[in-house]
Parts: C-alpha cells; structure tokens; sequence
C-alpha cells in the first residue's frame, strides 16, 4: 500500500504563452517560405486542414512565431527538421528526381495523422463501454516514431483515461506524467491542463486526496474565464466564475468534492459537490453549451490552435445535436398532446401537453416551452368549455 510520502509533492509551474512578433519570428518566416517555395508548396497546401491560409501568411511575413507543436507539424509537412526550419542549416532547393512526389509527401503525413486520430476515436468508445484494457492495448500498439510530440501526448493522455476506468491508479499515474514533458515542450495549455487533472484523478483512486486537490485546483484556475489569481491558499476557486468548458469544470469540482469527503471536511465539501450540480444543471441547456464550445473553438481558431479548434467545433455541434434531438422529443409529445385532444382524450392529451412542457423546461429551451405552453392552454380551454356545457 502506497502512503502520501511514497510520491513526491505536485510542484506548480505556468503554463507558458504563445510569443509574437520578435526577430525570430521574422527571420522563422522568411525560412518558412523559402522552404515552403524550394518544396513547390502553395500556402494553401502547407497549411492543409491543419491551419488556416491566413495563419501561414501571418508566420511567414513574421507577425506571428508558432508553438512548438505548429513548428513541428510544418517542418514534418515540409520534411525537415525543426533545427533546420529555425536555421541550423542551409535551406533545401528545389528537390527533383528523389522518387518522391509532392503528393506522396503530403499523402503520406496525412495518412500518418489519420490513422493516429482512428485510433484515439477507437479506444476512447472502448473507454466508454468499459472495454479499457483494449482501449489500451489499441493505444499503445502506435509507433512512437510516426507520432508528432502532440500526438505522443495525446496517446498517453487516453491511456490514462482508461486506466482510471479500469480503477488502475498506479498505471494511470506514471502514463499521465509521462505526457507533460510532451505537452511543455509543444506549449499546448489546454493539454496540459487535461493531464493535470487526469493526475488528480489518480492520486484519488490512490487514496492522496491532498495531492490530487491540489492538482484539481491548479485545473480549475485555469480553466475560468478571469485575470490574475490562482485560488489562494484554500480559497474559493469555484467562486461564481464562468469557466472555458463548464462540464470538464464540473467534474474538476466533484473531484476537489469527493476527495473532501474522503477526508472527512464535510463543509468544503458540500461546498464544492453544489459548485459542480450548479454547473451541470446549465450544462443541461445543450444550446448554451453549444454557443460556449463554438466561442471556445473560434478563439483557438483565432490564434491559429486548429487542432482544439476543430475538437471544440465538434463539441459545439454534438451539443447542437442533443438540442435537437430533445427539441424532437418535446415536439411530439406536443403533437401527441393535439392528436390525443382531437380524439376527445383530453385527460391524456393534458398528460403529454405537461411532459412536452416538463422536457422544455429542463433543456431551457424557451420556444419548444412557449409551444408546449400553447398547446396546454388550449387543451385548458377546451377543457372549461366542456365543463361548461351548451
């Protein structure tokens, strides 16, 4: 059995920042398109479905430097290396004759990276169907050399995923700490705020509540929507703040929740387990989460972060989705309620008119409710005037 002194305190340290405009960043873009022209590349064909067009234009005319996860992508997409891209070599000419086409070279990191993202999908549905010992298996069965350090990461990130599934704390740890380094290195923030709190979640199912709290916190902070501040000594992180993603914020909340309980600080607590119902319960509007995730996905879009744009885009519409889909449900039961009604079953009708009503109400969706209520109030009337009689 593992005790609080086996594993060393979690230390702090920010998350670094994106830096812009420099000399480097000037001198990165000139390079760029150098090798970018000596390949036979559009700026469109660099950038793929990875970046925008007007991002690439941004770094080679030197307004913008990339993160180090940009850079690798485009030293892999121009085959160089990453040294070479910041200037330890003499550019590359125009290649001809090597056997190689320009489409093959594209193709081939294409193929790369979508048989990396197949695998994540797959093993984070095994996850979820509690099949995580093939969900590991799928995920560590990817050749390291293939990977970018981004992806390197993310494997080992839903590698920890399903070891905490499968209540493996121990295996959870040492694959969630073996992912940081990876996401420093690419300064991808909201990665490494995920695998934050995929440690705090180890640490729980070890039984290290305090060390796992003190992680949770470090996630919350981040993720709110506020400057300055990192929650203090004990303070209230979850003081009324609108966070980035309020459902990840949620189950950061219960966590910091149940490992109180676990030491036996009912106050803190109750405290934080009513933080994350609050959040869930305006998660439970799939429209307003879905606006959140849309902002959230534009914002990263605006920076040129393409890779959590396009999951939050993803996101956005998945929340869109499940708005429609209780939106379809309170329709019919409102149609349902009119069908019952014309029939003479006005008990009935009134029954699903309600539940139309009831389902509305829950998912905050205000027309499907003003719908609802219109049918109901028809129903009432007709209802009255057949009490009332000739």
């Amino acid at each position: 059995m593992q005790h609080q002194g086996d594993i060393e305190e979690p230390v702090e340290k920010p998350i670094e920042k994106r830096h812009i405009g420099d000399a480097l960043a000037v001198r990165l873009g000139a390079r760029l398109r150098a090798v970018r022209l000596a390949r036979g590349l559009t700026q469109s064909q660099l950038a793929g479905e990875h970046f925008s067009l007007s991002y690439i234009s941004a770094v080679e005319h030197g307004r913008i430097r990339p993160s180090l996860a940009g850079l690798e992508w485009l030293a892999t997409r121009l085959h160089i290396s990453m040294l070479d891209l910041l200037g330890g070599s003499e550019l590359p000419r125009a290649e001809a004759g090597d056997g190689v086409s320009q489409e093959q070279r594209l193709a081939g990191g294409r193929n790369v990276q979508e048989e990396t993202e197949a695998r994540v999908r797959a093993a984070r549905i095994l996850t979820l169907r509690g099949e995580g010992e093939t969900a590991v298996e799928l995920l560590v069965r990817a050749h390291p050399h293939t990977l970018s350090a981004r992806e390197q990461a993310l494997i080992q990130m839903y590698v920890a995923g399903a070891y905490i599934a499968l209540g493996r704390g121990d295996e959870a740890l040492r694959a969630a700490r073996a992912a940081p380094p990876l996401a420093d290195r690419i300064g991808d923030g909201e990665l490494s705020e995920r695998l934050l709190a995929l440690q705090a979640e180890a640490y729980a199912l070890l039984g290290l509540h305090r060390h796992a709290i003190t992680l949770y916190r470090r996630c919350l902070d981040a993720l709110a929507y506020r400057d300055g501040g990192d929650g203090g000594d004990g303070g209230d992180v979850a003081a009324e703040q609108p966070y980035r993603d309020p459902m990840e914020a949620a189950r950061i909340l219960y966590g910091i929740g149940t490992a109180h309980v676990s030491l036996g600080d009912t106050e803190r607590a109750i405290h934080y387990l009513h933080q994350a119902i609050r959040l869930v319960s305006e998660g439970a509007c799939p429209q307003r989460l879905g606006a959140r995730y849309w902002r959230q996905s534009q914002d990263y879009a605006g920076v040129g972060e393409l890779v959590w744009a396009r999951a939050y885009a993803w996101r956005s519409l998945a929340a869109y989705e499940e708005a429609g889909a209780h939106r379809l449900v309170a329709r019919a039961y409102t149609q349902l309620s009119q069908v019952l009604a014309s029939s003479g079953q006005i008990d009935a009708a009134l029954a699903q008119g309600r539940r139309a009503a009831e389902i509305a109400a829950g998912r905050q969706d205000a027309w499907c409710l003003a719908e609802a209520q219109r049918g109901l109030a028809l129903l009432y009337l007709a209802e009255k005037r057949a009490d009332d009689g000739p």
